[in-house]
């Protein structure tokens, strides 16, 4: 029983060491502002050029997806200015 009680008071002593150096001890802290290399203007101008370059590719890539649709509307256009001027003519005579 004694032994226990010496190592629980050896323990509290400690605890009460490490908190008085707690108490004492120092913290240092440093940090840093990272500075941008370009101009915000020129960050806004990459940036649209991607933006825009990005636009350009995906309406190529709609224009593969509906190309037939595409071919029908042309067809159909030049079928139907084809029969309007075969009517007119015959109108005339």
């Amino acid at each position: 029983m004694g032994d226990l009680r010496s190592d629980i008071e050896g323990t509290e002593g400690r605890l009460r060491y490490l908190a008085n150096q707690a108490s004492y001890s120092t913290i240092t802290i440093t940090y840093y502002k990272s500075i941008p290399t370009q101009t915000a203007f020129g960050n806004k101008f990459k940036d649209g050029f991607f933006s825009g370059w990005d636009g350009f590719v995906w309406f190529l890539v709609g224009l593969v997806n509906i190309w037939p649709f595409i071919v029908v509307i042309i067809l159909i256009i030049f079928l139907g200015r084809r029969w309007w001027k075969k009517r007119k003519l015959r109108i005339k005579k």
